[in-house]
């Protein structure tokens, strides 16, 4: 689907960086590359650090929250991740912090 809409209009990808789950330096760097297989319609990647705003929510539902346990990702990461986007040719902005 992300071909098919940069193929007609500019896009933006925006991840939600959930730490153990997607953050790792390979899954970015694949990330990048992908979005630079997209061609000039890829405007920039937005990385959105992960929060645990829906605990709650949860909690009055009467169901775990699976993600409990996991702690946001603090600047330093985001940051390095950040980096590793920047050098791959793609323009990145961290959002939320």
């Amino acid at each position: 689907n992300a071909r098919r809409v940069a193929a007609v209009r500019p896009i933006m990808i925006r991840i939600p960086v959930v730490p153990g789950c997607n953050d790792s330096k390979d899954n970015i760097k694949a990330t990048a590359k992908f979005a630079l297989s997209l061609g000039q319609n890829i405007l920039r990647i937005e990385l959105l650090p992960y929060h645990q705003l829906g605990t709650h929510t949860y909690i009055r539902m009467g169901r775990d929250y699976p993600l409990k346990d996991t702690e946001p990702p603090n600047g330093e990461q985001l940051n390095q991740l950040k980096h590793i986007i920047e050098d791959s040719g793609v323009k990145v902005q961290v959002v939320g912090i």
